[in-house]
């Protein structure tokens, strides 16, 4: 899902791969995390808000068994 939604944005980012990189790639890349994507593509409007609300979920789930996997 994360990487579906980095292809959404990049879709609707001008057509150059280096910007791209810059803001979907990377640790300090300002749209990296899953998070900022989901608000990024609702906000935008690239998805509606029940898809947002399930990407939310998908999120929230995926967060709770990273965490418990490192402790």
């Amino acid at each position: 899902m994360d990487h579906l939604l980095a292809r959404l944005i990049e879709s609707f980012i001008v057509d150059n791969r280096d910007l791209a990189k810059q803001l979907l790639k990377g640790p300090l890349a300002p749209i990296s995390s899953f998070s900022a994507r989901i608000l990024l593509a609702f906000t935008l409007g690239l998805i509606a808000e029940d898809e947002y609300h399930d990407l939310e979920v998908i999120r929230e789930i995926r967060n709770m068994y990273a965490h418990q996997l490192t402790n």
